[in-house]
């Protein structure tokens, strides 16, 4: 936290639940990337890890299937590991490809009906 921004009486009611960008957790020796992460990335311009990214449009079916929290098979394969999932170029959360299936990663909480 910004040190002038400690000392701020303006901000003094604030509630917060972390300061800062959550990237995501290391779970089992292997980094899981985090919700927010994804929506903080941008496919083009967001790094290393947004270089592997699955773009579907808005009136694709797989968008309302990955929503509901369903396994999608994207249009590209290549290797396993973490894909960027959005939609119309925003992103929407992560999947990871697994043997030419990308398996929903996306909040269970966040889910369509």
């Amino acid at each position: 936290m910004p040190a002038d921004l400690k000392n701020n009486q303006a901000a003094a009611g604030i509630s917060y639940l972390r300061s800062g960008l959550y990237l995501g957790e290391l779970k089992k020796n292997r980094f899981e990337p985090a919700q927010e992460l994804a929506i903080a990335l941008h496919p083009v311009t967001g790094g290393e890890m947004a270089k592997r990214y699955v773009n579907l449009s808005s009136r694709d079916e797989r968008t309302g299937a990955y929503l509901r929290g369903e396994v999608i098979e994207p249009d590209e394969g290549g290797e396993n590991g973490w894909r960027l999932v959005c939609t119309d170029g925003f992103p929407l959360g992560w999947g990871k490809l697994v043997n030419g299936r990308l398996k929903n990663k996306y909040l269970a909480g966040w889910r369509l009906g």
